[in-house]
């Protein structure tokens, strides 16, 4: 009941959250987002985790300034022999909002909970672990932004921090987008929320946790 506990701790985090805003959820709809984003390679924080392409879906639903939002990376080629399975799941949950009385500067606090389904090459099975995050963003040109993430569980001092700029261009649902030095083309497709979309999600989250 591994997962079960996981979406406990997770719905405790975001009762806190909802303390900062207690009318978010009789003042806003909830606003749902589905994911799917192809790559040739996953490459997280400067590390290449994997060399051949993969498929990452997500699904996130927001209400207000609080976001809950849970994320796969799939293996598409025999990569560490784990074809068409899920080798990490991410659950996510935040609340961004802008700073009282300072103009154009926003931030975000959060936590999130890396879970490695299955084992590693070794056969051994690999421990998730939990990050705490808060970052600050300015609606200036070029929109700096800054992130610190901090591990509080298996990474000892796992203290990280990300910087970014960044321009959009182009319209509509895709754009181009530059990270750790190469461009991209995300493309992202909403979809209308049904009982199947959930189950298709937790199902499959919950088959590959076991």
């Amino acid at each position: 009941m591994k997962w079960f506990n996981r979406l406990g701790n997770l719905s405790v985090v975001m009762c806190l959250l909802s303390v900062l805003n207690a009318n978010v959820f009789a003042e806003n709809e909830i606003g749902y987002e589905f994911t799917a984003d192809f790559n040739g390679k996953y490459i997280w924080r400067g590390q290449n985790l994997d060399d051949d392409p993969v498929l990452q879906p997500g699904f996130s639903a927001t209400c207000g300034n609080l976001t809950a939002a849970i994320w796969g990376n799939l293996e598409l080629t025999n990569f560490n022999n784990k074809s068409g399975a899920f080798t990490e799941i991410d659950y996510t949950i935040d609340y961004s909002s802008t700073i009282p009385g300072a103009e154009g500067i926003g931030f975000s606090l959060g936590t999130i909970y890396y879970d490695f389904p299955g084992t590693d090459s070794s056969g051994e099975s690999i421990p998730g672990t939990t990050e705490f995050y808060g970052g600050l963003s300015f609606d200036v040109p070029m929109s700096p932004s800054v992130t610190f993430y901090y591990d509080v569980d298996e990474v000892s001092n796992g203290l990280y921090i990300s910087t970014g700029i960044g321009h959009s261009i182009g319209s509509g649902d895709e754009q181009k987008y530059k990270d750790n030095a190469q461009t991209h083309a995300k493309t992202r497709i909403p979809v209308p929320l049904s009982a199947t979309t959930l189950c298709l999600l937790f199902c499959s989250t919950l088959h590959h946790d076991t």
